[in-house]
């Protein structure tokens, strides 16, 4: 990168974004500062969950940067699975999740916040 990019002015506040212009590599962020120093946010998602015939569904969307969402899925049902793993969101970015599971669980439960996580987390916690 060029350096005048490259050099961040404020580690703990500031990422990079490397966005390739073809879906022949993923898209890298680059955090300037670990997470226990970075000024994340502490409520960095809007979350909804849906049942479907074989589960449930998790839409989740980033209000600011939340890095490494995760979903323990395992806390709810012992036997669910999920299709996805870690993401990291932009603010505006979505994903959705797709947990397979034979439960009869609340929904809601999927988006209790000791079961869909991020490394937010670990700032707000610090």
């Amino acid at each position: 990168l060029p350096e005048d990019v490259a050099a961040l002015q404020c580690p703990t506040d500031e990422i990079i974004v490397a966005t390739p212009h073809d879906s022949a590599f993923p898209r890298a962020i680059y955090n300037g500062a670990e997470v226990v120093e970075q000024r994340l946010d502490g409520d960095p998602l809007d979350a909804s969950v849906a049942r479907t015939p074989d589960g449930y569904d998790i839409e989740i969307t980033a209000k600011a940067y939340a890095r490494d969402v995760f979903c323990m899925v395992d806390k709810v049902d012992p036997n669910a699975t999920i299709d996805g793993g870690m993401a990291t969101l932009l603010p505006g970015e979505s994903v959705t999740w797709h947990v397979a599971s034979e439960s009869d669980a609340e929904p809601a439960r999927f988006t209790d916040s000791m079961v869909l996580r991020t490394a937010n987390d670990l700032r707000t916690r610090h």
